[in-house]
C-alpha cells in the first residue's frame, strides 16, 4: 500500500516508524490529512490523486518543496484550436489532476477520468498539459509535458504505467504548502478561480528540426520519412516579464503533422537536417490568491507543422558503430533532442528544443548497392539501442 502520493488515501495524520535504539519516531513522508482536505477543496473539480487508481499522468520533483505543495495538471486546447487564435481570445485551460508532494518533494499525478471524459469524450488525443505549483515569491514554477490519453486509458491502465513520457523537474524559489495557499491573505482560494491564460501575440513560421541524416560513405544513401500523424516534442518557454532574454525551457508540448513529407533520398556524402515550419504564440497568464496577484507570460507552438525543406550541418562526432550489409531502417528508437531545434532566439532570447521520436510514421532508412558493406555510427550508443543519438553513416 503507498500512502501520500499514492493510490489509497492516507488515513492517519502520521505514521511512526520506531528504531531500535529508542529514537523519537519519525513522520511518514506524505502529507496530512488536513492537507489533503485543502487539496479537495482547493482544486474541487478534480479528485485527489491519492484516491485514484489507474495509471500515473507524470511523475516529478518539485525542488526544495516540503510535503504538501499543491501540483496540478491543466490540460490546454488541442493543436486545431490553438491554431485559430486570435489575439486578446481568451484560452481555457481545464484541470485534469492534482496531488501534493512527499517530504522529499516528489509527486505521483493521476489524472481524473471524470475530468477527461469531460474534456475528450470517448476520444483519444494527444493531451498538452501544463504543471502548475503555487509561490510565494510572484516567480512561476511551470512544466509542460504531454501524453496520449482517454477515459478508458486512466481509468483501465495498469499503476505501474506512466503516461507522460518525460520525468518531471519543477523548479520553485518558495513552494507553498496547500494550507498557505487555500487560506491565503485572509482570503479562501481555489484554483478553478486563480488563473487565466490570454493569446497575445503570434510568433509564426519558426523553423523546427524534425530529423536528421549523415554519411561519410559515398554509397550509401538516407531516405527520412515524416509521415501524416508524426509527432515532434516542441519545446515551450515561460518568462515573468515576457520580455527577450528572460525566458526560460520548461518542458515541451506535443505537435502532429497533419500530411505527409516525403523528402528527398540523399545520397552519398551529406550532413542534413529535415525542417519543418512551426507557428508558435505567446500567452499571458494572470494569477491571483487572496489578495495577491502576479502574472507570468509562457510562449508555446499552436497550429500544426507545415512546410518542408532540408539544411546543411556540420557532421558530429559517431564512434558507436556496427557493420550492416544490409539495409537499415530505425524506426522504434528514441530519435535525438536537438537542443536548439526550433529558432527563436530573435523574438525571445533563447532557442527552444525540438525531439521527434522514430515511429511507424517517422523512420531514417540507409540503403546501399547490393554486396557493399558499411558501419552506422551513434553519437550516444550502438544502433538499434536505446538513446543511441544521432545516426552517422560510413
Amino acid at each position: 500500500m503507498r500512502i501520500g502520493n499514492g493510490r489509497v488515501p492516507v488515513l492517519l495524520a502520521a505514521v511512526a516508524l520506531v528504531v531500535n535504539v529508542g529514537a523519537a519516531a519519525v513522520p511518514a513522508p506524505g502529507p496530512t490529512v488536513e492537507q489533503s482536505g485543502d487539496l479537495a477543496q482547493y482544486v474541487p473539480d478534480v479528485a485527489p490523486s491519492s484516491t485514484l487508481e489507474g495509471p500515473a499522468l507524470v511523475t516529478g520533483a518539485v525542488e526544495g518543496a516540503p510535503a504538501g505543495v499543491p501540483v496540478i495538471a491543466t490540460a490546454w486546447p488541442d493543436q486545431d484550436t490553438l491554431g485559430a487564435l486570435r489575439p486578446g481570445d481568451i484560452v481555457n485551460l481545464v484541470p485534469i489532476a492534482a496531488s501534493l508532494t512527499d517530504a522529499d518533494g516528489s509527486f505521483t499525478l493521476v489524472a481524473d477520468p471524470g475530468a477527461v471524459r469531460d474534456l475528450l469524450g470517448e476520444d483519444e488525443q494527444i493531451v498538452n498539459f501544463d504543471l502548475y505549483v503555487p509561490t510565494g515569491d510572484g516567480e512561476p514554477a511551470r512544466f509542460a509535458a504531454s501524453a496520449e490519453l482517454s477515459a478508458e486509458i486512466v481509468e483501465d491502465g495498469s499503476e505501474d504505467e506512466v503516461l507522460a513520457k518525460v520525468e518531471a523537474s519543477i523548479e520553485a524559489a518558495e513552494p507553498l504548502t496547500v494550507d498557505e495557499v487555500v487560506n491565503r491573505d485572509g482570503d479562501t482560494v481555489t484554483y478553478n478561480e486563480s488563473c487565466g491564460a490570454i493569446f497575445k501575440t503570434p510568433l509564426d513560421a519558426r523553423p523546427m528540426t524534425v530529423g536528421s541524416s549523415y554519411s561519410t560513405n559515398p554509397k550509401v544513401t538516407a531516405d527520412f520519412t515524416y509521415a501524416k500523424g508524426a509527432t515532434t516534442e516542441a519545446g515551450v518557454g515561460f518568462s515573468v516579464s515576457g520580455k527577450v532574454g528572460s525566458f526560460e525551457a520548461s518542458g515541451t508540448t506535443s505537435v502532429t503533422s497533419a500530411a505527409t513529407t516525403a523528402y528527398d533520398p540523399v545520397k552519398g556524402v551529406h550532413a542534413k537536417y529535415y525542417k519543418k515550419t512551426q507557428d508558435y504564440g505567446k500567452f499571458t497568464h494572470l494569477c491571483t490568491a487572496g489578495a495577491s496577484s502576479y502574472t507570468y507570460v509562457d510562449v508555446r507552438p499552436v497550429g500544426n507543422p507545415y512546410g518542408g525543406y532540408v539544411a546543411n550541418v556540420s557532421t558530429p562526432t559517431a564512434n558507436h558503430c556496427a557493420s550492416y550489409g544490409a539495409t537499415l531502417t530505425l524506426d522504434e528508437e528514441k530519435a535525438m533532442t536537438w537542443a536548439g531545434g526550433v529558432a527563436l532566439d530573435s523574438l525571445i532570447g533563447i532557442n527552444l528544443s525540438a525531439q521527434t521520436g522514430w515511429s511507424s510514421k517517422t523512420s531514417l532508412t540507409f540503403t546501399r548497392p547490393t554486396g557493399v558493406t558499411y558501419k552506422v555510427c551513434g553519437t550516444k550508443g550502438k544502433p538499434e539501442q536505446p538513446n543511441a543519438g544521432q545516426m552517422v553513416a560510413k
